[in-house]
């Protein structure tokens, strides 16, 4: 089978590389840098149990996208020769409020009912033996451990040319049009030329709603503005990842650590903020009061597909006979790249995932 993808995001690569080993001719079309894209802005958490959908329909989602990326690793390592940093991480969760503590205890019956997974309630004081920098504010903590972290730029690096060695093709152009006959789309059209089409996957995150429009199919998918600092410290200050809510440190490289973060909806357009680095820097110092010493090196900003309901839409477009679409990971996009890659590739085959039907863009047909 022929498939062409439009958007070369991580989801659209890791399409591309299970669509090719799998044995169909794959051409993936994008000529956006990666810089304003989800993958290239994210700490690259993959942490399946918490998350919009939870507790809920994603549970089983989440989980079987986690495991497939520790399934595809090793191959995918060996297909590039690119090292992409993929290793477990403990996440100390901090609570500020009676409420919070209560949603963290809520999240570790997950932890303790999902096999590889485990997680601790602490208390204040134990909290403040973990690391003693940590605000004294704290109602306490959840310590959690069984979660994976990955440099995303790499992993994206790597999935392309694990792709291209399974004889995936990218081409640095933009679909920009559609050519539509009979409920198919038999071109898509670039700035040059109109190419032909077998079967279509649209996987280009925020700009999936660019493409909607023009199929005239609008779904209001949003783009979730984030931007993040990398912070480095003289010595390695943590040896877990500490957040609260959207705030955190997360360990990147020696010494180096991702500081986050802000969402927004915004346009899609060039442009970090002075506004946003000190909001992070005052959040971070909010639960680390005493952490000093860093230098920031780096202030990034990637932008996040967003569906209405924050879920992922995943599935054939309604009233098209060769078109599939799979975006909105939202600030899971890391982890779920995999699992939507993975579906839409059975879908595309023609296999039944009547299990996640709930995804599907039916939902926002009118």
């Amino acid at each position: 089978m022929k498939v062409t993808v439009v958007g070369a995001g991580i989801t659209g690569v890791y399409l591309a590389y299970i669509l090719a080993k799998n044995g169909h001719e794959v051409a993936v079309y994008d000529a956006r840098s990666t810089s304003y894209s989800g993958t290239s802005c994210n700490p690259g958490g993959i942490n399946p149990l918490h998350g919009p959908g939870l507790p809920g329909p994603m549970a089983e989602f989440y989980l079987s996208s986690y495991q497939e990326h520790l399934n595809q690793s090793e191959l995918i390592a060996n297909l590039s020769g690119v090292h992409f940093n993929l290793k477990k991480i403990d996440r100390l969760f901090l609570a500020f409020s009676k409420e919070e503590v209560t949603n963290l205890k809520a999240m570790q019956k997950r932890y303790d009912e999902n096999k590889g997974f485990c997680a601790k309630w602490l208390s204040p004081d134990e909290v403040s033996q973990q690391d003693s920098r940590i605000s004294e504010r704290s109602c306490g903590g959840l310590f959690t451990s069984g979660n994976f972290t990955v440099d995303t730029t790499a992993y994206l690096n790597a999935l392309k040319k694990a792709a291209i060695k399974l004889g995936a093709i990218f081409k640095d152009k933009n679909a920009n049009q559609f050519i539509v006959q009979d409920q198919i789309v038999t071109h898509i059209v670039t700035d040059e030329q109109e190419i032909p089409v077998s079967t279509l996957a649209i996987t280009n995150g925020s700009w999936a709603a660019n493409s909607l429009r023009a199929l005239k199919f609008p779904i209001n998918i949003q783009a979730g503005k984030g931007e993040l600092l990398l912070l480095k410290f003289k010595k390695k200050p943590f040896s877990f990842d500490i957040t609260h809510g959207l705030t955190g440190l997360y360990q990147f490289k020696e010494s180096l650590y991702w500081a986050g973060g802000t969402m927004s909806s915004a346009e899609i357009v060039a442009g970090i903020t002075e506004e946003a680095k000190d909001k992070i820097l005052k959040n971070i110092r909010n639960i680390l009061p005493n952490l000093n010493d860093f230098e920031v090196i780096s202030h990034e900003v990637g932008y996040r597909p967003m569906s209405p309901d924050k879920l992922p839409i995943v599935g054939k477009l309604p009233n098209y006979k060769n078109v599939f679409i799979g975006t909105g990971g939202g600030s899971k996009g890391v982890l779920l790249s995999c699992g939507i890659g993975k579906a839409l590739t059975n879908i595309i085959e023609n296999k039944n995932r009547s299990d996640l039907r709930f995804l599907s863009p039916n939902r926002f047909a009118l």
